[in-house]
C-alpha cells in the first residue's frame, strides 16, 4: 500500500464528515506532472551510461549524453516513480559503460531506502526512457542538465518535512506530518488539544464499563462519546492496566515502579510527573472503644492496627494485600491461600478466605502468608479505614483522572529520557517502533501523538530520542511515552487516522479521550 492511497482513504473517510474540499487532497507529497527541457544544440544523442550517488539526504542519478537534446520529466504516484523521457536519442551500442544499457531494458538496483530501481530502454524509434523506481512517494525531484560532458542530473529528495492542519472542533486540531529521513520515511499524526478552553476536557476510560478488558480505541471512543482519542497505557494479556489509572477521582490501578504518569483536574490542569503508590489500611476492633487501646475479654484482633496496601485491582502475590474494588469486577477470582474481608460503609460485612463478592458500595481486602495476620480474626461490624494516596499528592491537587505509562521524554523543554530510571527493557527503550506518546505546550495545550511504524514503505516509525526531539519541536515542555507498537491508535470522529502495523486496531486496555461541547461541523482546513 502507498502512502498515496493510504492519503487517499484517509482524507476520503474525514470528507465524509465535512464540507467537500476541506482536506488536502492527498497525504502523499509528489505531485503528479510533466514538464519539457532543452539541452542546447540538436542531433542525435547516445546515452552512454548511468550513474548514482547515495547521500543521507538524496539519491543523485545522471544520465551520460555524448550531446544535448530535449527530454521530459514526469513524477507519478502510484506506483511511485520518475519518468525521465530523452528524445533524439539512442542507448549506446555496443555498451561501454557500467550498468550494460540497451534492449532488452536493462536493470541498475540500488540499495537506497528511497529508490528501488533505475530502468533504461529504447521507446518508439528515437526516444530512450528511464524509470527510477520509488519505494514510496516523494516530494518532486530536483532535475537539471550539465555541460562538459553532457549529463541530466536526477536528484531525488530522502529528507522533507510536510505538514497540513486541520480544525476538527474549536480548541482542537489535527496535524497531519510526513517526514523523509535518511532511514525512510515517518508518518505521524498529532491532536493538539488546547485545555484553556472550557469546552473543552480530557479524560481517561477503560475497554469495558466494568470490569477489567480489551476494546479497540474505536469502540472505547464510540463509547464514550468523544470527538477523538488515543490509546494509553501498557496492559497484560486480561486487559488489566499495568499502571496508574484513576477515573472520577478513584484510584483504579496503582502505579508501576514509580513510572510517569500523567494526571489531570477537573478545571483541566495538567500534571506530568514519576509516581508512588502509598496507601494504608486501619483496622479498629467493634471491640475497641479508643483506637489503639484493647478492651479486656475482647476475641480475634483487640487494638487498632495500621498496614500497608500493596495493590489495587490485581492478582495477589505472596505475602501482599491487594485492595479490590468494584471496576474488578464481582469477585475477587482469589485462591483459597488467603484471608479476605469485604468491607461497606466502613465497616466489615462479610469475611471469608477467597473468592469473596466485592460489594457495590466497598471493597474487599484480601491477604497472603505473612500478611494474613493483619485481617486474621477480623469480624462483620469491625471498623475500617483506608487512605489511598500517591507520594506526589496528586489526589490533594485534585486530580481526577491519570494515566501511566513511561518513560518520560521531555522535562522543562530539554529532551530527557527515563528510560534506565523506570526499568523500561530494550524492546521499548532502544527499538524503533510505532509510538504513543504525550506532551504540555507552555500555553497550556496537550499534544496526543501516534507514529506509525514497522512499514518501511509507508513509515519506519521512531526511537524513543527521535520521539522526544520531535515533542521539543512541536513546543512541548513536558512529554512522556505510552504502549505503542501495535497498541498505537488514533481516532478522530470514528475513524482511525494512524495505520496500526498489526494492519487493524489492537484491543486495549483504557485509551486518552477528547471531549469537546459542540453544534458543529468540522471546520475548514487551516492552510
Amino acid at each position: 500500500m502507498s502512502r498515496y492511497f493510504l492519503a487517499f482513504v484517509i482524507c476520503f473517510a474525514l470528507l465524509a464528515l465535512i464540507f467537500s474540499g476541506c482536506l488536502p487532497s492527498s497525504r502523499a507529497l509528489a505531485v503528479s506532472g510533466e514538464c519539457e527541457h532543452l539541452l542546447p544544440g540538436g542531433g542525435l544523442s547516445m546515452v552512454t551510461g548511468v550513474r548514482f550517488e547515495t547521500y543521507p539526504e538524496k539519491v543523485r542519478i545522471v544520465f551520460d549524453l555524448t550531446s544535448s537534446t530535449t527530454y521530459r520529466v514526469s513524477q507519478m504516484h502510484n506506483p511511485p516513480r520518475i519518468v525521465i523521457e530523452i528524445d533524439n536519442a539512442h542507448v549506446h551500442e555496443p555498451c561501454t559503460g557500467e550498468p550494460c544499457v540497451g534492449e532488452p531494458p536493462q536493470v541498475l538496483s540500488v540499495d537506497d531506502v528511497a529508490v528501488r530501481a533505475i530502468r533504461i530502454s529504447q521507446v518508439g524509434g528515437d526516444r530512450v526512457r528511464g524509470v527510477v523506481d520509488l519505494r514510496y512517494a516523494l516530494p518532486r525531484c530536483q532535475v537539471f542538465t550539465l555541460e562538459d560532458p553532457d549529463r541530466i542530473v536526477v536528484d531525488v529528495p530522502k529528507q522533507y518535512m510536510e505538514q497540513r492542519r486541520l480544525t476538527i472542533a474549536s480548541g482542537v486540531k489535527y496535524v497531519q506530518i510526513d517526514k523523509g529521513t535518511s532511514l525512510g520515511p515517518v508518518m505521524i499524526d498529532m491532536l493538539d488539544v488546547d485545555l484553556n478552553n472550557p469546552k473543552i476536557s480530557v479524560r481517561t476510560a477503560l475497554a469495558q464499563e466494568s470490569g477489567f478488558g480489551r476494546a479497540p480505541v474505536s469502540a472505547i471512543v464510540a463509547r464514550e462519546g468523544a470527538i477523538a482519542g488515543v490509546n494509553g497505557v501498557y496492559f497484560d494479556s486480561t486487559g488489566r492496566p499495568l499502571g496508574l489509572i484513576i477515573l472520577n477521582g478513584q484510584i483504579v490501578t496503582e502505579p508501576v515502579l514509580g513510572r510517569t504518569a500523567l494526571g489531570i483536574t477537573r478545571d483541566n490542569k495538567v500534571f506530568m510527573d514519576n509516581v508512588d503508590f502509598n496507601a494504608t489500611v486501619t483496622v479498629i476492633p467493634a471491640s475497641t472503644s479508643t483506637p489503639g487501646v484493647a478492651e479486656s475479654g475482647s476475641e480475634g484482633q483487640d487494638a487498632a492496627t495500621t498496614f500497608a496496601i500493596d495493590g489495587i485491582n490485581r492478582r495477589r502475590g505472596e505475602d501482599e494485600v491487594i485492595l479490590y474494588t468494584p471496576f474488578f469486577g464481582a469477585t475477587t477470582g482469589t485462591n483459597n491461600y488467603g484471608v479476605e474481608v469485604a468491607v461497606a460503609g466502613g465497616r466489615v460485612v462479610e469475611t471469608g478466605n477467597s473468592n469473596l463478592a466485592i460489594p457495590r458500595e466497598g471493597y474487599v481486602l484480601s491477604a497472603h502468608g505473612k500478611a494474613k495476620k493483619f485481617l486474621t480474626g477480623l469480624k462483620p461490624g469491625d471498623q475500617i479505614d483506608i487512605r489511598l494516596g500517591l507520594t506526589n499528592d496528586w489526589m490533594e491537587k485534585g486530580v481526577i483522572y491519570a494515566v501511566g505509562g513511561g518513560p518520560r521524554l521531555v522535562a522543562n523543554g530539554q529532551v530527557s529520557i527515563t528510560s534506565t530510571k523506570e526499568r523500561f527493557g530494550p524492546d521499548i527503550a532502544l527499538s524503533r517502533a510505532p509510538r504513543t506518546a504525550v506532551g504540555i505546550t507552555g500555553d497550556g495545550h496537550l499534544l496526543l501523538v501516534t507514529v506509525s511504524g514497522r512499514r518501511p514503505d509507508i513509515s519506519i516509525g521512531m526511537t524513543l530520542d527521535e520521539l522526544a526531539e520531535f515533542m521539543v519541536q512541536q513546543g512541548a515542555v513536558d512529554a512522556m511515552n505510552f504502549d505503542g507498537g501495535g497498541s498505537s491508535t488514533m481516532v478522530i470522529r470514528g475513524y482511525v487516522i494512524n495505520l496500526p502495523s498489526d494492519g487493524v486496531e489492537r484491543k486495549v486496555s483504557d485509551a486518552i479521550l477528547v471531549f469537546v461541547e459542540e453544534s458543529g461541523l468540522f471546520d475548514r482546513a487551516i492552510q
